[in-house]
């Protein structure tokens, strides 16, 4: 009888050791990724494509972090530290990784078959009281680098500019503002400033501000293109041949634009 009771004893303290030891199995698996926490988008999913998504890593070291995505093919990424703006230009699922030192995090996106209309992408703060409004900084003596890339669908392409300032301005979450007008074979950008949202709704800290035009659908051709900053307009020309587009710029300073061959 005391044998008996002792082995019942015994299963009663097994099943508890291994309902213990499932326990924190589980608890395991539940953070078997802790760095994918670190990793934060502005969105997920219904990503457009050509539009920007902002993504970021919370980290220790953000002067170190590096950005990658898979699939990289037509994929536009600006990054700043511990956040990028990405562009994804084909619709499709795409992996978006951050690294600094021995840590990564990773994090899955769906860009959708429609393109970005970008009219009311930074819509107006509506806060507007006497110390919290948001404002148009100007661009004075800074200066704009332009990366320009293929919008490209089926049927047409368009083409995307990234510009971003030299200078860094107030709030993290700062953009430039631009406007596009198209006639005929001349396209223009005015780029007015720098948006800067009002104290409570900033960001904390001071980044180069960044902006997108977007010309679309472009047919094959040649064109003027006429970028005003700061009150001077810098004018040259590109010719778009297929899915392919060469640009005829002149200025190394003031508005500048790298690669001028796209395909």
């Amino acid at each position: 009888m005391i044998k008996t009771k002792v082995m019942k004893n015994k299963k009663l303290l097994l099943l508890a050791f291994l309902t213990t030891l499932s326990y924190f199995a589980c608890k395991k698996n539940e953070v078997s990724d802790p760095g994918t926490a670190n990793l934060s988008a502005a969105k997920t999913a219904s990503i457009q494509r050509g539009e920007p998504v902002v993504f970021r890593y919370n980290t220790t070291s953000p002067d170190s972090v590096s950005w990658t995505v898979s699939p990289s093919d037509s994929v536009v990424i600006r990054s700043y530290g511990d956040s990028a703006s990405i562009i994804f230009k084909n619709s499709g699922k795409y992996q978006v990784k951050a690294s600094a030192g021995s840590g990564s995090s990773t994090i899955g996106v769906t860009v959708d078959t429609v393109f970005y209309n970008d009219s009311s992408r930074y819509p107006i703060d509506s806060i507007n009281h006497s110390n919290d409004t948001a404002s148009l900084v100007p661009l004075t003596g800074d200066q704009i680098s332009i990366t320009p890339s293929l919008l490209d669908s089926i049927n047409n392409s368009g083409i995307v500019f990234s510009l971003v300032s030299t200078n860094k301005y107030n709030c993290l979450n700062n953009y430039l503002s631009v406007d596009v007008s198209v006639s005929g074979v001349n396209d223009n950008i005015n780029i007015n400033g720098v948006y800067t949202p009002a104290p409570s709704a900033c960001e904390s800290g001071t980044k180069q501000s960044i902006g997108y035009a977007y010309i679309y659908p472009v047919a094959d051709g040649t064109y003027s293109l006429n970028i005003k900053l700061n009150g001077t307009t810098y004018s040259g020309s590109y010719t778009k041949n297929g899915k392919s587009v060469k640009f005829t710029w002149k200025y190394s300073s003031g508005v500048t634009i790298s690669p001028q061959t796209i395909n």
